[in-house]
């Protein structure tokens, strides 16, 4: 009968993401060993190498933001307001340094071909999201989901710089200026949910 786990990987992953972010790049096994309170080999018996190790603690963290990608998305009003309260509540829980800390783990991100394709297919869900609640508008192409998604990553950026305020009240003005440009209220008859 196998031995049960004392440390769960669950556990060794959460690690390794507070690692990434603390010292801004993969950990080591020696790192996550000292941390986590593992043996290396135990470490290396479980994930085979340090880029697995590191590519299945950003998959955990990539997990974790379509969890809540989704159950936002299920919570959302119809319409161009609901889209941006969609990507409000998406912001809703960066302070600054949790934001700062997160683009090293985008770096991480961009590094493997893995992660880079979770990337894309949560741009496009959020795209595809977005073109469906602003559908009907006069204005409203296969394009605005995209604008809109690309406007809100840009603005958290900013407003990462400015270090000030909340990152949804920074966000939000922005994302209805624009909607606001590109589209007109919806045609009549046009069904838009």
């Amino acid at each position: 009968m196998p031995r049960r786990k004392s440390v769960p990987d669950e556990r060794v992953l959460d690690d390794v993401l507070g690692l990434i972010e603390r010292d801004g790049g993969a950990p080591s096994f020696a790192t996550v060993a000292a941390t986590s309170g593992l043996s290396p080999a135990t470490l290396v018996q479980r994930f085979g190498t340090k880029e697995a190790m590191v590519t299945a603690a950003l998959g955990r963290a990539w997990d974790r933001l379509e969890a809540r990608t989704e159950g936002a998305v299920a919570a959302m009003a119809p319409g161009p307001a609901g889209a941006v309260d969609l990507l409000v509540e998406l912001s809703e829980d960066y302070d600054t340094d949790r934001y700062v800390d997160g683009l090293v783990l985008l770096r991480e991100d961009l590094r493997r071909p893995e992660t880079r394709a979770r990337g894309l297919a949560w741009l496009h869900r959020l795209a595809a999201v977005v073109d469906a609640a602003v559908a009907g508008h006069t204005g409203a192409d296969q394009g605005v989901g995209r604008l809109l998604v690309s406007l809100w990553q840009g603005e958290l950026a900013w407003w990462g710089f400015a270090g000030q305020g909340r990152a949804g009240e920074h966000v939000r003005p922005r994302l209805e200026q624009l909607l606001r440009s590109v589209l007109s209220p919806p045609e009549p008859g046009v069904d838009r949910r």
